[in-house]
């Protein structure tokens, strides 16, 4: 049943994302699709596609909010997550870590 919403939802930002220049002048709404359909895939245990999903959020975001945005935090701890969950430690560990050091910045302002 739940995985049944999950290919309901991967539909939808399928459908989306059939035309991108939707989201010409709203560039955060892709990068939070992208991040929404790297979720579907990581739940689904597709890292590869979790990865790609993960890094095109990433790539629109660092064009667009600051280095220290609480989404860059979300994000990072999501690529550490899966690369953890393939075995790639000394990746994971990067990224929980960037996630670690822009969470603990943020609770010091």
């Amino acid at each position: 049943r739940l995985m049944g919403k999950y290919d309901e939802q991967e539909r939808f930002f399928e459908i989306m994302l059939s035309d991108l220049s939707l989201f010409d002048d709203m560039p955060h709404v892709l990068a939070i699709i992208y991040n929404d359909l790297a979720g579907i895939y990581k739940h689904r245990r597709d890292f590869k596609n979790a990865l790609n999903y993960y890094y095109k959020s990433l790539e629109i975001d660092e064009k667009n909010l600051p280095p220290t945005d609480q989404t860059f935090a979300n994000l990072y701890n999501n690529i550490g997550s899966v690369h953890s969950n393939q075995g790639n430690l000394d990746q994971a560990l990067v990224f929980l870590e960037k996630s670690l050091k822009i969470a603990l910045e943020r609770s010091a302002q």
